[in-house]
């Protein structure tokens, strides 16, 4: 299985969230590559992506990363948001050939937006290439 789904909306702290997470992943065996972490702004994506971090050992890269870099240069542009999905979308085929540990990537994914459809599955695609497994999770 190159994907899986894991719906934690239902707990309610952040510090639960993540120990679901973890324990979750674990009960399911083998080895863990990639976690995409997704939900509403402000839900909590960073915090429990840095739990995740320091427990798993995995590397974090979460959304406001790529923006926060860009926005003092363009602003919440289109060339900002272009370039922020190219900076992920290589950052994502590097990882895919590394032997990180696991990754983790934060994203506020609008369900109703094509283009952010399309993100999630180029993401997908890219660690698919490698045979890695990619685990989502919504907060």
């Amino acid at each position: 299985m190159l994907c899986g789904f894991f719906h934690a909306s239902f707990i309610h702290t952040k510090i639960y969230k993540y120990y679901f997470i973890i324990d979750t992943l674990r009960k399911r065996g083998g080895f863990v590559k990639v976690i995409l972490l997704f939900g509403p702004q402000a839900v909590g994506k960073m915090t429990v992506g840095q739990e995740l971090e320091k427990r798993m050992g995995y590397r974090l890269l979460h959304n406001h990363m790529t923006i926060d870099l860009l926005v003092p240069f363009f602003g919440f542009s289109e060339e900002m948001w272009r370039l922020s999905t190219l900076f992920r979308e290589e950052i994502f085929q590097s990882v895919a050939k590394t032997n990180l540990p696991g990754f983790i990537f934060t994203y506020v994914w609008d369900f109703s937006s094509q283009e952010d459809w399309e993100t999630v599955d180029r993401m997908c695609a890219i660690f698919k290439q490698q045979r890695i497994t990619v685990y989502f999770v919504e907060l």
